[in-house]
């Protein structure tokens, strides 16, 4: 091979050297290019990716704290049961006359009915969070909690429950009042009842007292029960009065002459204008002369009513029970019934008579009179 020829084949192998260098050179370059901006590509998503999974984390923080105090009521009130609303509601109330069964049936009753709701307060803030229980218009308690972050706690409950319910006795001096068990303290200045006999005591010695009892604002129903002295006889009449009684057989001498003296009265009555004056006169001879009684049937003398039965008439009285208005005082009732005719005319009566015995120092005598 010539000289010349050896020349150009070293020269061509020197620039396919030159270029398969240049193009190694070039392709390291584009390989190191494309890694550095694959890498920086990468480094960029990363940090992207890293800064929006902080901000879903911080996101869901957020959200987390905006809910813990919810979730803590909401943790308390799965955990909270009927004794838990009555010793918060014991806090604040007098439960001394109130039946603790019926407080706890209550309780369990109206917490756990279905129409029963939370709402935030009026006054609920981020810093004090405080909610409110309420069932329809009424509100049945309210909650407050406390802590930061989600870390919340109910740390105050107000049950608002009141109650509505009342009752009332009154019962003469002596007795026992129990309210759902428990004795119960009068109220008030005991009271006295002359009835007809107001205008006249001045001559009342010692009257009976009356002592009034009372609850008010319970939340289960008041149940009073009097329980009278041992031994002792008492009578109620139709308005609720309850009055001691004397024993049978010391009533029976005042029983029959309450009878006796309101069977003459409807005498008096019955036979109208025959022998009114004699008949009025004996009605008179049962009471306590220039007594009440008296002077009530001296007045009547000429406004009787009733028209002549002459002997077409009958009539009745029966006393019952004798109370004890005062130590000098005792008052009687006696139904009565009268029926006459004449001249084809019929007259019926019936009602009650009230009569009062009083002792002015020298025994019992009839002085007072009302028709009841």
């Amino acid at each position: 091979m010539s000289a010349k020829k050896r020349k150009k084949q070293s020269a061509f192998r020197f620039g396919l050297k030159v270029y398969c260098s240049l193009l190694v050179f070039v392709f390291g370059v584009a390989v190191t290019v494309l890694w550095v901006v694959l890498s920086r590509h990468q480094t960029t998503v990363d940090a992207e990716a890293a800064q929006a999974a902080e901000r879903e984390r911080q996101a869901a923080y957020e959200l987390s704290v905006q809910r813990a105090p919810q979730l803590a009521l909401e943790d308390y009130l799965a955990k909270t049961d009927a004794q838990s609303w009555l010793d918060a509601w014991l806090l604040d109330h007098d439960a001394t006359y109130e039946d603790p069964d019926q407080l706890l049936a209550l309780m369990g009753e109206r917490f756990s009915a279905p129409e029963v709701s939370c709402w935030k307060a009026r006054d609920c803030t981020e810093e004090a969070p405080c909610y409110v229980l309420k069932n329809g218009a009424e509100t049945l308690a309210r909650l407050t909690l406390s802590g930061s972050g989600l870390d919340w706690s109910v740390s105050g409950v107000q049950v608002l429950l009141e109650g509505e319910n009342e009752a009332s006795l009154t019962v003469p001096e002596g007795y026992t009042v129990r309210c759902n068990g428990l004795p119960l303290e009068s109220s008030g200045e005991p009271l006295t009842r002359l009835y007809d006999m107001a205008d006249y005591a001045d001559k009342i010695v010692e009257p009976a007292r009356w002592y009034s009892y009372s609850v008010s604002g319970l939340l289960t129903e008041p149940v009073l029960v009097a329980e009278a002295p041992e031994g002792s006889l008492t009578d109620t009449l139709e308005d609720g009065t309850v009055f001691y009684i004397l024993p049978a057989d010391e009533a029976a001498t005042y029983q029959k002459r309450a009878e006796s003296f309101i069977y003459d009265l409807l005498s008096y009555y019955m036979l109208g204008n025959s022998n009114t004056w004699g008949n009025m006169w004996e009605a008179l001879d049962h009471v306590m002369n220039g007594s009440q009684a008296y002077q009530l049937i001296r007045d009547s003398y000429d406004g009787v009513t009733w028209d002549t039965c002459y002997n077409n008439r009958s009539y009745y009285a029966r006393a019952g029970e004798v109370r004890i208005l005062a130590d000098n005082c005792l008052m009687v009732d006696v139904l009565y019934h009268a029926e006459g005719h004449y001249d084809g005319h019929t007259n019926l009566a019936d009602g009650t008579y009230r009569v009062y015995f009083l002792n002015l120092g020298w025994g019992y005598g009839i002085f007072g009179l009302a028709y009841v």
